[in-house]
């Protein structure tokens, strides 16, 4: 899979600090997400993510020969979601949102379609 900017993909996250998450896509590609303030507790090795590829950081040559590549990557749903409406999503679909605000019986989403949809999530 070419991770070019724009790209959307499945991440495992891999170290979590105070400033980023650090994920693996594939052996010699690690990608890095920037976190707000106490949002890394939220996150936990092995969790797996959806995000978009912001830049290529950097690459370096291997001694094996294989290029070792660095990827920004956003999770925000504005971009994740930006190609989606309400009536291109299908049951089951893995979706990035957040929390717009706390219900009595549950969340309301923001899901980043370009229709505007937002989403409602049960305790």
């Amino acid at each position: 899979m070419s991770l070019n900017k724009g790209t959307i993909g499945l991440f495992a996250i891999c170290e979590v600090t105070k400033d980023r998450l650090i994920v693996n896509h594939t052996r010699n590609t690690k990608g890095y997400v920037s976190l707000k303030s106490d949002e890394h507790k939220h996150f936990t090795v092995g969790q797996f993510i959806v995000a978009s590829v912001l830049e290529e950081s950097g690459a370096r040559m291997l001694k094996s020969g294989k290029v070792n590549r660095k990827v920004q990557l956003t999770m925000d749903s504005k971009i994740v979601n930006k190609a989606l409406t309400s009536e291109t999503t299908t049951k089951g679909m893995l979706l990035q949102a957040t929390v717009k605000s706390l219900e009595s019986k549950g969340y309301v989403l923001g899901l980043g379609f370009k229709d505007k949809s937002t989403g409602f999530m049960k305790f």
